[in-house]
C-alpha cells in the first residue's frame, strides 16, 4: 500500500473510486429501505399502484444513480491501475539505469524481469480487483450497521459480533496465503533466470550430452511452481469457503431472532423484512474480499519486490558534495584519486573495498590487476557513478565527484567493458551509440582509428548493415574493436577498459592492444587486467587484494620486487588469477 500511496495521480483516481463506492453503497441502501416499505404498504395496508408510483419512479433513478457509481469506480480504479503500472515500469527502468547495472544482470536477472512484468502486472490487479473490495468491506458494513441501528437496534448486536469476527478469520487465515504467495513470487523470479541461463546453455549442453538433463530441468522445476500455485489457490478457495459458511450463519442466526420478535408482535413486518434485506448486504463485502484476497497478496509480494529493486543501491546517492559540477581536466586528461574509498553491496556482509587508496596521474595509463572479487570492477562502477562510496571519497582534479551529476560526468568518460554490447540496428548506429548526431565522416575516422574500417566495409553494406541482436555476425575481437571505436568517436578524457581482451585469442588481443594504444595517447586510463600482456602494456600496476591496494609501480619494479605481481604474471599461461 505504501508502495501506491507514494504516487500522486493513481492515489487521485482511488480516492473518486472510493467515492463511487460511497455513492452506490448509500443507494442500494435507500433502494431496499424503499423496496421494504413499497411491499409493507402493498400487503399490510393493499396500496395499488398510484400509491407507490412516485416511490417506484425513486427507486428507478436511485438504480441509475448506482449504476452510474459502479461504473465510476471501475473506470476510476482501471484508470489509477493504468498510470500505477505506467509510472512503476518508469521508475523500475529509470533506477536500473541510474543505479549499478549489475542489478539487472546475471543471477538478479530473473528478478528484474519478473518485476518488470508480473510483478507490475500484479499491482495492477491489487489496484483494479482488491482495492474495490477493501473500500467496499470499510463503508458498506459500517452505512448497513447504521441503517439498523435506526431500524432495529437488537439485530446489530450480531452484526458488530460477525464483522469482526470474519476480518478476524480472514487475517488468520490470509496469513497462510501472505507467505505462499511470497513464496510463489520468488519462484517465479528465480524460474525467469533459469530459463533465460538454460536458453543462453544450449549449445554446451549440447556439447556435453546434456540437452535431455536441461529438458527433465525444465518439467521438474516447471512441476514445482505449479505445485505452489495449485497450494496458493487451494488456500484462497478455502478462505471463500469459510467466508460463506460464516455469512450464511450469521445471516440465518439474524433471520432466527427477527423471526421471533416478528411472530411475537414486537418487530412491525416492515421494519423485519428492511434488516432481513439488509443483512446479506453487510455480509457481501466480506465475501468479496475473500475472492479478491490472492490479488492483494499477489499485490503485496510485487509491491515488496519492487519496492527492494526501487531501492537506489548506495543510499548515499548522487551530489552528496552539494553543488554543481566544475570538470576542468588538464588539457585532455583527469587526475583521478580514491581517498579511503569503502564500499559493501547490499545484502554483503564483506567489504568490497575497505579504505583504499589510489591515484591515477593526469595522461597515465594504470592496470588494475588481482584475483576475482578483489574489487576491481567496484572501483570502475565507482568511477562511472553506477555506485557511490559507503566512506571516503572519489576525486576529479581534486573535486569531490558525487558534487557532479552523473550525466555530466559520464560524458566525460569512455568504457569499454568485457563484453561490449551491439544493439539490434546498423554497424553506424552502434559506433555512434554515445554520439547519436555525429556526421558519417566522423562515425568512418573513428572505424578507421580502431583498426576496424576493413572488417565495416568488406559486410554487405558497410557501415549501413543490419546487426543482429547482439552482434552475433562479428567476432568478439571485432565486437571489441567496435566498442573502442565508440570510445574514439566519443573523444572523452578518461578511458574505463573493463578486461576488454579476456575472451580473445592472443592474436586478436594483439591487434585490440594497438587500436586501444591509439585511443589512450593523451587520455587518463584506468585498465582493469586479466592477462599479463594487457598489465604491461599500461604506464604501472596496480594490485589490488581484498579491497586493498598492495603494490604498485611499474613492470619493472614490481617484478624485481618479487612480490604478488611476480608471482601472478609468471604463471605459465599468461592468464593472470
Amino acid at each position: 500500500m505504501g508502495l501506491l500511496l507514494s504516487h500522486r495521480a493513481p492515489r487521485r483516481w482511488l480516492l473518486v473510486g472510493a467515492g463511487g463506492t460511497l455513492v452506490a453503497s448509500l443507494a442500494q441502501i435507500a433502494w431496499i429501505l424503499l423496496l421494504a416499505s413499497i411491499i409493507d404498504t402493498v400487503f399490510t395496508d393493499g396500496a395499488d399502484i398510484a400509491a407507490i408510483s412516485t416511490r417506484m419512479i425513486v427507486m428507478s433513478g436511485i438504480l441509475v444513480l448506482r449504476g452510474l457509481a459502479l461504473w465510476s469506480v471501475e473506470a476510476a480504479t482501471q484508470r489509477a491501475s493504468n498510470r500505477l503500472r505506467v509510472e512503476l515500469r518508469g521508475e523500475l527502468a529509470t533506477q536500473l539505469v541510474r543505479g549499478d547495472p549489475r542489478r539487472g544482470t546475471g543471477d538478479g536477472i530473473g528478478e528484474v524481469t519478473g518485476a518488470l512484468t508480473e510483478g507490475v502486472e500484479a499491482m495492477g490487479g491489487f489496484v483494479t480487483k482488491y482495492l474495490p473490495a477493501m473500500f467496499s468491506v470499510v463503508l458498506v458494513p459500517l452505512l448497513v450497521a447504521a441503517a439498523v441501528t435506526v431500524l432495529d437496534p437488537p439485530t446489530v448486536a450480531i452484526l458488530l459480533f460477525a464483522g469482526p469476527m470474519l476480518v478476524l478469520l480472514l487475517a488468520v487465515i490470509g496469513r497462510r496465503t501472505a507467505e505462499l504467495t511470497r513464496r510463489r513470487f520468488d519462484e517465479l523470479g528465480w524460474l525467469r533466470g533459469f530459463y533465460l541461463d538454460l536458453l543462453a546453455g544450449l549449445g554446451t549442453l549440447k556439447a556435453f550430452g546434456r540437452s535431455a538433463d536441461g529438458a527433465e530441468m525444465i518439467e521438474t522445476t516447471s512441476r514445482r511452481f505449479g505445485d505452489t500455485t495449485m497450494e496458493v489457490l487451494r488456500t484462497a478457495f478455502q478462505t471463500s469457503l469459510v467466508m460463506e459458511w460464516a455469512a450464511t450463519a450469521a445471516t440465518a442466526l439474524v433471520a432466527v431472532e427477527v423471526s421471533f420478535r416478528l411472530i411475537e408482535g414486537h418487530l412491525s413486518f416492515g421494519t423485519a423484512l428492511a434488516v432481513l434485506v439488509l443483512t446479506p448486504e453487510f455480509f457481501v463485502p466480506f465475501r468479496r474480499l475473500a475472492i479478491e484476497y490472492h490479488s492483494g497478496q499477489s499485490g503485496d509480494a510485487a509491491a515488496a519486490a519492487i519496492g527492494e529493486l526501487l531501492r537506489p543501491s548506495d543510499p548515499a546517492g548522487p551530489h552528496r558534495g552539494g553543488g554543481p559540477a566544475r570538470i576542468t581536466p588538464t588539457g585532455r586528461s583527469f587526475t583521478l584519486a580514491l581517498e579511503g574509498v569503502s564500499y559493501t553491496y547490499p545484502g554483503s556482509d564483506a567489504a568490497a573495498l575497505d579504505n583504499l587508496d589510489l591515484v591515477v596521474e593526469t595522461g597515465e595509463t594504470l592496470a588494475l590487476v588481482g584475483p576475482s572479487g578483489a574489487g576491481k570492477s567496484t572501483i570502475a562502477s565507482l568511477l562511472l557513478r553506477f555506485i557511490d562510496p559507503k566512506t571516503g571519497r572519489v576525486t576529479v582534479d581534486g573535486e569531490d565527484l558525487c558534487a557532479v551529476d552523473p550525466a555530466v560526468w559520464r560524458r566525460q568518460v569512455a568504457w569499454i567493458p568485457q563484453r561490449p554490447t551491439l544493439f539490434a540496428g546498423t554497424v553506424a548506429e552502434n559506433i555512434s551509440l554515445g554520439e547519436p548526431d555525429a556526421t558519417r565522416s566522423r562515425i568512418e575516422t573513428a572505424a578507421e582509428r580502431a583498426g576496424v574500417s576493413d572488417v565495416i566495409t568488406a559486410l554487405p553494406s558497410g557501415f549501413d548493415t543490419e546487426l543482429g541482436e547482439g552482434g552475433q555476425t562479428l567476432s568478439g575481437g571485432e565486437r571489441q574493436r567496435l566498442a573502442i571505436a565508440r570510445a574514439f568517436l566519443r573523444d572523452a578524457p578518461l578511458v574505463l577498459l573493463d578486461e576488454f581482451t579476456a575472451h580473445l585469442d592472443p592474436r586478436t588481443e594483439e591487434s585490440v592492444l594497438e587500436a586501444a594504444g591509439k585511443l589512450l595517447e593523451g587520455r587518463t586510463a584506468l585498465l582493469i587486467a586479466h592477462r599479463v600482456a594487457t598489465a604491461r602494456s599500461a604506464d604501472r600496476i596496480a594490485v589490488i587484494h581484498e579491497g586493498h591496494v598492495v603494490e604498485t609501480g611499474t613492470d619493472a619494479d614490481l617484478m624485481n620486487a618479487r612480490g604478488r605481481w611476480y608471482d601472478m604474471s609468471t604463471a605459465a599461461d599468461g592468464v593472470l588469477r
